[in-house]
């Protein structure tokens, strides 16, 4: 996919400050619909109308919920923060970072401890095989590099097999793919007599080991 010297610039600031594959994936896009929805005018001539519109036209024409209407925000967000060095006052009032607490029932604390176990098995023979690195946000892995094997870093929920990390080249474990829970809640919820439509973002999950 084509990517304009300005998006590049955006991807190098979002790398440079540790952000996600998935949000800099999702950041790019935002930022590219957002231009383009603005018959490609560029950023630093447009400002809070511009950006008020879009969100208008994202909420009313296209409907989308307000969680993605959140992420098109942040992303724009970001870009005027970061590369213009500008706030957008009357919108960022609206982004506020907030922790993600759930419940943990008792019945799932022993699952979860044979889980730990379970993973620290599987880190101790990837260790003895030569690797055992876990997949960091861009860029990580040069400024901690020993984060990089610490049990503390791996995933929960890892998956099955070792791949190569997109940007950094490296071969890690990453965690399960997002379908693999996804497949596995469609089928837990037909166990139920839930009748609402049920998805991951229903649960505030944790993912690393080191929020245990």
């Amino acid at each position: 996919m084509y990517s304009s010297p300005f998006l590049e610039s955006i991807r190098y600031i979002l790398r440079s400050k540790h952000y996600s594959i998935q949000t800099e994936k999702a950041y790019l896009l935002w930022i590219k619909r957002f231009i383009i929805f603005n018959q490609k005018r560029h950023p630093r001539n447009m400002g809070e109308e511009e950006v008020s519109n879009y969100l208008t036209y994202l909420a009313v024409d296209r409907k989308v919920t307000s969680s993605t209407k959140n992420l098109a925000l942040c992303s724009i967000v970001f870009m005027y923060k970061h590369v213009f060095k500008k706030e957008l006052t009357l919108l960022s009032n609206t982004v506020r970072a907030k922790d993600r607490m759930t419940l943990l029932p008792q019945v799932l604390i022993e699952p979860l401890k044979a889980q730990i176990n379970k993973v620290e098995d599987i880190h101790r023979k990837d260790l003895a095989e030569g690797e055992g690195k876990t997949s960091l946000p861009s860029g990580l892995s040069r400024k901690y590099p020993k984060a990089i094997t610490e049990f503390k870093w791996q995933y929960l929920f890892p998956s099955t097999v070792r791949c190569q990390h997109p940007t950094d080249g490296y071969f890690c474990r990453h965690h399960l793919h997002w379908s693999s829970l996804s497949k596995a809640l469609k089928t837990a919820v037909v166990k139920t007599d839930i009748r609402k439509h049920v998805t991951a973002h229903t649960f505030g999950t944790l993912s690393r080991l080191s929020y245990y």
